[in-house]
């Protein structure tokens, strides 16, 4: 009949019927569009377009043409379990269950697929013991039916893998290699005129990172993780800053609730340059996490961390910046499931006191980042942060009267900017490749410390 006349809307709307239950979902939806480009509908679109465009993972599609049909025949049971999994994909968990619970009331029938779907919400919560009684439900009330079959293939499989001794190993290690290039690699003040012994402000460069972390989980999501990482930096015309970091970390969560995890997490870092350590550090930032919202999460902490580093040669009573610094912030994660996006949105306070007093002050940085995934497997990271670091002393580079003059003129104000973009793919087997570029601009009130830097890297990264 299409064939025949192909803006029959009749045709056209019973070709899509036809396409959704031979499960070819994509041309049932293309079937539906037609329709609508002729202005035509039919009294059971609202079902059968919402019910392709979720099979075609369009979300907000699939509830602009649901609502308005449920609103209808609110007892159509079908027509309520697509609404609900249409909310999943959409991140509105609470009108998902609130519909997906309906569906099941007006028809029993239903449980297996809404059982499942009910898990995926429970699940999406972060409650296991939820989505596990909703798995159950389906093996117990519905084992013949097909997503009981298919749940059982893959228990059985999940079994078989354990007993194999291939199931999810505690421990992982990486290792990744990667080349950039730094227009400004040791941060020379924009008024500053080059050492004698250097050449360029930029610098190409190249990173060798390995490491590794093991996993000791104890039942009801409580987990203490332990890692190491070294990471060595070398640039190709800047040997004096050629770097090798050494750093371990432990980070010990329990949840509280279903929606309250708690955690403490402990750091330490050996830095060497040009042969010789530069700077030992330690610390300890305990956090607390809540779940506000099926889609928000918010985040306080504090911390505590010490920092040694070498010796200043001359006035360490100025110049030494061995520090204990405490910092205070949180941040707030928002999910948005139906463009694949998280949000996070951060403030830190830090009080840094230094044992030189060119370097005590309090500090207040402010960030935005966002992550999503993108079209070939791509993903995205975008982030903006914003510092304003108040030094507490009078600087010992701070010009005085008259002009020229360096004798602790005034203290010093920084107000730093970062924007970092990285993209990155999976690209064979274990490996991903990345791209990252990162702009910084210092801007101090001390000619010495005022500087613009841009950095770009590419890279791979294997995990095992």
């Amino acid at each position: 009949a299409v064939q025949a006349d192909p803006k029959d809307p009749r045709a056209l709307f019973f070709l899509g019927v036809a396409l959704n239950r031979l499960g070819q979902h994509g041309a049932a939806l293309e079937s539906f569009q037609r329709m609508w480009r002729l202005k035509v509908t039919h009294r059971e679109l609202g079902l059968e377009g919402g019910w392709a465009a979720i099979a075609q993972g369009r979300t907000s599609l699939a509830i602009t043409l649901l609502e308005p049909y449920v609103k209808a025949n609110p007892k159509n049971a079908k027509a309520r379990e697509f609404l609900g999994r249409a909310y999943i994909g959409d991140g509105r968990l609470y009108d998902a269950e609130r519909e997906l619970k309906a569906a099941l009331a007006l028809d029993p029938k239903l449980k297996p697929t809404v059982s499942f779907y009910l898990g995926n919400v429970a699940v999406a919560r972060g409650d296991t013991t939820g989505a596990s009684a909703a798995l159950r439900d389906i093996l117990t009330d519905a084992p013949g039916s097909n997503i009981g079959q298919a749940l059982r293939s893959k228990l059985q499989q999940a079994q078989d893998a354990e007993r194999a001794g291939t199931g999810r190993k505690p421990w992982s290690l990486y290792a990744g290699f990667s080349v950039g290039t730094n227009n400004n690699a040791i941060g020379i003040g924009n008024g500053i005129a080059l050492p004698s012994d250097i050449t360029s402000r930029r610098s190409n460069y190249a990173v060798y990172d390995i490491g590794g972390r093991y996993q000791w989980d104890f039942g009801e999501k409580r987990a203490l993780v332990v890692g190491y990482g070294a990471s060595h930096q070398r640039y190709n015309n800047l040997d004096g800053i050629n770097s090798l970091a050494h750093n371990v970390f432990a980070r010990y969560s329990h949840p509280l609730s279903d929606t309250i995890v708690a955690r403490i997490d402990a750091t330490g870092a050996i830095i060497g340059v040009n042969g010789e350590t530069s700077v030992r550090s330690g610390g300890l930032q305990p956090a607390i996490s809540f779940r506000l919202f099926d889609n928000v999460v918010a985040e306080a902490f504090v911390g505590h961390s010490n920092a040694n580093y070498r010796s200043p040669t001359t006035n360490a009573a100025v110049l030494d910046r061995d520090s204990v610094a405490r910092t205070y912030g949180g941040k707030v994660t928002f999910v948005l499931p139906s463009v694949r996006t998280s949000i996070d949105v951060g403030y830190v306070r830090t009080i840094n006191d230094a044992d030189g007093g060119d370097f005590d002050y309090e500090g207040h940085r402010y960030s935005l980042g966002a992550t999503s995934r993108l079209p070939l497997q791509i993903t995205a990271n975008v982030n903006y942060a914003f510092a304003n670091n108040n030094y507490q002393n009078l600087n010992s580079l701070a010009p005085t009267n008259p002009p020229g003059a360096t004798a602790f003129g005034f203290a010093r104000r920084d107000r730093v900017k970062t924007f970092g973009v990285r993209l990155s793919r999976p690209f064979m087997g274990p490996t991903t490749v990345f791209l990252q570029a990162q702009h910084t601009e210092n801007h101090s009130n001390i000619t010495a410390f005022d500087y613009n830097q841009d950095d770009v890297r590419l890279g791979i990264t294997a995990t095992f």
